[in-house]
């Protein structure tokens, strides 16, 4: 089984909680935000350092993880404000998983 997870945000409130409970579970978090708070969290994670809002997002994803369909087991959404930007984001991730959890 696949047991990367994608975070979306991940480093404040109720995202930070979720990346500990996952790595206490031996997945494999990456994190993807835009590396300006609480970075020395997590430091060992794998991070992708864009804003979701970037139009090249799909590309800036692929370029990290060029695998193709089913990189991550899911991807868990912890930070977004509307719902442009949540169309625009799973829009953008929709190859790289079955599963986007949006938590708002």
């Amino acid at each position: 089984m696949n047991r990367r997870v994608l975070i979306i945000g991940g480093t404040n409130f109720f995202g930070r909680h979720i990346v500990e409970t996952l790595l206490e579970n031996n997945y494999e978090v990456v994190l993807l935000n835009r590396c300006k708070s609480n970075t020395i969290l997590f430091p060992e994670l794998e991070r992708i350092c864009t804003d979701r809002l970037n139009k090249n997002l799909k590309e800036v994803v692929d370029e990290k993880f060029p695998y193709g369909s089913n990189t991550f087991h899911c991807i868990i959404d912890v930070n977004c404000y509307d719902t442009n930007m949540l169309n625009n984001t799973m829009e953008a991730l929709r190859h790289k998983t079955n599963y986007y959890v949006f938590i708002s």
